[in-house]
C-alpha cells in the first residue's frame, strides 16, 4: 500500500496511524493476478487529471570511443542496441 484515495485526491505515504475509513487503497503489485481476489474499488478515476503524453522527436546523438581493446565490440553493440531505431 502506497497511499489512500478519497475520490477527490490521493494521499501518498500516509502516517502509520492513518484511519483508512471509506477511502480506497492505492497499491502496487507484482502483477494483476495478485490483486484478482481483492475487492474491486468503487472509486471513479478523473481522467482529466492526466496530462497528454509528451512525445520527443528523435534527434542525433554522438559518442566518442577513445581506446580500443577486446571489449570495444561489446561496448559498441550495447550502445546501438539501446538507441532509438531511427538513430541506428
Amino acid at each position: 500500500m502506497i497511499g489512500l484515495s478519497d475520490g477527490t485526491g490521493a494521499l501518498l505515504n500516509p502516517p502509520a496511524d492513518t484511519v483508512i475509513g471509506d477511502r480506497a487503497l492505492i497499491v502496487v503489485a507484482e502483477d494483476d493476478s495478485v490483486l484478482a481476489t481483492a475487492p474491486q474499488s468503487t472509486s471513479t478515476v478523473d481522467t482529466g487529471a492526466f496530462a497528454d503524453a509528451h512525445v520527443e522527436e528523435p534527434r542525433p546523438s554522438h559518442a566518442v570511443l577513445i581506446g580500443w581493446n577486446e571489449r570495444a565490440p561489446v561496448v559498441i553493440s550495447g550502445s546501438t542496441a539501446t538507441r532509438h531505431p531511427a538513430r541506428r
